[in-house]
């Protein structure tokens, strides 16, 4: 099996991870002590990637489809989930990252499909809010923004980006926007 994009658990006694051992990358669970893991999603036509934890530990937040990956909530025991994103249908919604108390989720986001000569910014960093289920994207970066990842604190944002021919990363201040 290929696991990748493991994340421990707020309490740290479990990992949440993608993996095609089932025979499609798909999100699952591994209890640290005991190494048993749990199928979440049960997908055999869609891909998983960039799976996420809320900080109470309940459910688990991933990026799911074929083309244009869209962003599906899950309780950590499984079932369904649901779609957090729906609209615009050609938006690419990947690597979620929630805020500490779990009313926002950050993410990176594209509009179109994958095109081999692509001119920049491709990603940019949006959040989409957990209360009213509104979006907006934080960041219009010219090298495209993508990777946010945020402190424990929720104060500070850290998410790469390009500049010519490298790539490093940036720390924007989410109160001041600096």
């Amino acid at each position: 099996a290929y696991d990748t994009h493991p994340k421990y658990s707020p309490d740290g006694k479990s990992i949440v991870f993608t993996s095609d051992r089932s025979g499609n990358d798909n999100i699952w669970t591994m209890d640290l002590e005991t190494e048993e893991t749990s199928q979440i999603t049960k997908s055999t036509n869609e891909n998983f990637q960039s799976a996420e934890w809320s900080p109470d530990g309940d459910y688990l937040v991933a990026s799911r489809g074929r083309r244009n990956m869209k962003l599906y909530m899950y309780h950590k025991d499984g079932g369904g989930g649901f779609q957090l994103i729906k609209e615009p249908s050609g938006l690419k919604t990947i690597e979620p990252a929630f805020s500490p108390d779990g009313r926002y989720i950050y993410y990176a986001r594209r509009n179109g499909a994958w095109n081999y000569n692509a001119q920049l910014p491709q990603y940019q960093v949006s959040v989409y809010d957990r209360e009213d289920g509104s979006n907006s994207t934080i960041t219009s970066r010219y090298g495209s923004a993508f990777t946010p990842t945020l402190s424990p604190d929720g104060k500070s944002l850290v998410y790469g980006s390009r500049y010519e021919e490298n790539t490093g990363l940036v720390i924007r201040d989410l109160k001041s926007g600096d």
